[in-house]
C-alpha cells in the first residue's frame, strides 16, 4: 500500500472526490484481507492499515518499507546533465 486514498480525496478537485477515495479505500482494505502479506510504505500507512485490518487479525501480517538509500550508494556522485527525462541508473559496487 503506497497511498491513503481516503485522505487523498480531500485534496482532489473533481466531483465526489472524497466519496471516491472512501470507496477506493474499502476496495484496497478488502484486497488486503485476501492477501498473504500486506506491504506499506512508511509508518503512517502501516498504522492506518493495521487499524483497518485488526478486526480480521491481518494486522500482524503487515511489512513496513521505509524509502531511502542503502549505505552502499551513499557515496555515489550524481552528475547534473541536461535533458528532459529523469533516469535512475543502478551500479554494482565491488
Amino acid at each position: 500500500m503506497h497511498t491513503a486514498p481516503e485522505e487523498l480525496g480531500m485534496y482532489k478537485d473533481y466531483p465526489k472526490a472524497i466519496s471516491k477515495g472512501e470507496e477506493k479505500n474499502r476496495t484496497e482494505v478488502d484486497l488486503c484481507k485476501l492477501a498473504d502479506v500486506v506491504v506499506t510504505v512508511g509508518p503512517k500507512l502501516k498504522e492506518e492499515y493495521s487499524y483497518y485490518l485488526c478486526f480480521c487479525k491481518k494486522h500482524k501480517d503487515i511489512i513496513q518499507l521505509t524509502p531511502g538509500l542503502f549505505r552502499e550508494f551513499s557515496d555515489v556522485i550524481q552528475v547534473a546533465k541536461d535533458g528532459n527525462k529523469f533516469k535512475v541508473h543502478s551500479y554494482i559496487i565491488k
